[in-house]
């Protein structure tokens, strides 16, 4: 284990947080070909710092960091050389890839509170403190995060990607949790709520429109629950739909009732002090409570978990619709735009003249005279030859763009090398490839493979 940016002190704060940074982003190949999915950049800099960036403004507390191995180096490296927020970390390596439940098993020596679990793909608009207070306020064993969705005509309206959601049953007086199905599920089978959550909850709202973040708080018993249950392998599929189930179930109910009890009297122990009347009335506790903090449709959020979604939020930010959320920092490589924006055409320099405000443009960035750029993304230290065209498209670092190019609609990773004369449209390129001079592409993926 290793601990970057100070003394891991999560001892001294109420929540832990662990942000999950090890996925392979499988649905984004091939721009994550060389790079982990946590570091590919949004703008003008990597998806975790949004993630880093909302705990630091909204709560300020540390982050165990679970990453894989192979991914290790690069990521320790933007965290020590690059972030420079207070947050402090503690990066947690996996050899293998683990389901998101049995991360939380691996690390059950460390999770000693209660503490969140986040996703590196999440970007939200919606107040940290606001989430930890709703757990707070309901005491529950978990908080699942959920946000409603535009209607169909509104997202057609707005361009919004239209998903496929969960049908979620919620008590919403008590904003508690009671099921959560697969929509094609529900198609086949119908909805299945026991008996004694009928009882309990009379009044059931079913909900086919709330996205969930895969953000949750739960209660440090859990942990104890995995290590009995060593067959729930997942948050999403088995954890959560687990405690939801067994909300009334006495067996499972006695585990969090042990664990309490246990946990009032090491610290008591501890501290030669009572325990606290929260710590004796959760222990006395007769049932489980799943609880749903739903965000409202007009916060801004998205998940950046595919090509398509990695490409919407990228226009987003150039129209810069979700301000609060994706801020040019400090620390981040810094748009070549800003100073010029809102000037006149004769107060920029030439190879600016002809490059849209709906651009951001890396300032280590080389551009040659003659260029037309319109709303794309411009990465660090890419080399952008005389007489090209470049729209609607995101370039990482390092791609070098030959004299007489036309690109259009396209995501470059790292190191994309397109010779002079090139004509491409509507392609994904993984790093380091090489489209060579006078080539024609269309809707291609282009992988090293190919080569």
């Amino acid at each position: 284990m290793d601990k970057v940016g100070g003394n891991f002190s999560s001892k001294f704060k109420e929540f832990q947080v662990v942000l999950l940074a090890g996925g392979d982003g499988q649905r984004l190949y091939p721009l994550v070909d060389d790079i982990p999915k946590c570091l590919l950049p949004v703008g003008n800099k990597p998806l975790i710092a949004y993630q880093l960036e909302w705990l630091e403004k909204n709560h300020g507390t540390d982050v165990v960091v679970v990453i894989q191995q192979k991914y290790k180096s690069v990521i320790e490296n933007y965290l020590r050389d690059v972030y420079i927020g207070d947050l402090k970390f503690e990066i947690v390596t996996l050899d293998e890839r683990l389901a998101t439940a049995d991360v939380l098993r691996f690390l059950s020596s460390k999770l000693v509170r209660e503490f969140m679990v986040i996703s590196a793909d999440t970007i939200l608009d919606d107040s940290a403190c606001k989430i930890f207070d709703f757990h707070r306020i309901q005491e529950p064993d978990v908080t699942v995060v959920l946000q409603e969705q535009a209607s169909d005509n509104e997202k057609k309206s707005k361009g919004t990607i239209q998903d496929s959601f969960d049908v979620i049953a919620l008590d919403s007086r008590q904003q508690r949790l009671l099921m959560v199905a697969d929509n094609d599920d529900v198609r086949e089978e119908g909805v299945n709520i026991s008996r004694e959550l009928f009882i309990k909850h009379p009044r059931i709202d079913l909900k086919s429109n709330l996205l969930d973040y895969h953000i949750y708080i739960f209660r440090p018993w859990v942990i104890k629950l995995l290590e009995e249950k060593e067959d729930i392998s997942s948050i999403k599929l088995d954890l959560v739909p687990y405690l939801i189930d067994n909300q009334y179930n006495s067996d499972v109910i006695e585990i969090r009732k042990s664990f309490e009890k246990k946990g009032a009297i090491d610290e008591d122990d501890d501290d030669d002090d009572e325990p606290t009347e929260e710590q004796a009335n959760r222990s006395g506790e007769k049932n489980l409570k799943c609880s749903a903090y739903v965000i409202s449709s007009d916060k801004y959020g998205q998940r950046c978990n595919t090509i398509r979604r990695y490409t919407k939020l990228s226009q987003q930010l150039l129209q810069e619709q979700i301000p609060k959320c994706l801020q040019v920092t400090p620390n981040s490589s810094a748009n070549l735009l800003t100073e010029y924006r809102g000037k006149d055409q004769g107060d920029k320099p030439d190879f600016l003249r002809q490059v849209g405000e709906e651009c951001v443009i890396s300032d280590t960035a080389n551009l040659e005279s003659r260029i037309n750029i319109q709303k794309s993304i411009i990465g660090k230290n890419c080399k952008i030859g005389t007489k090209v065209k470049i729209t609607d498209s995101i370039l990482m670092d390092n791609v070098v763009i030959g004299t007489g190019c036309n690109i259009k609609g396209c995501i470059m990773s790292n190191g994309v090398e397109v010779e002079p004369e090139s004509k491409v449209f509507n392609c994904q390129v993984s790093s380091g490839f090489c489209i060579s001079e006078g080539s024609q592409l269309t809707g291609e993926t282009l992988t090293k493979e190919l080569l």
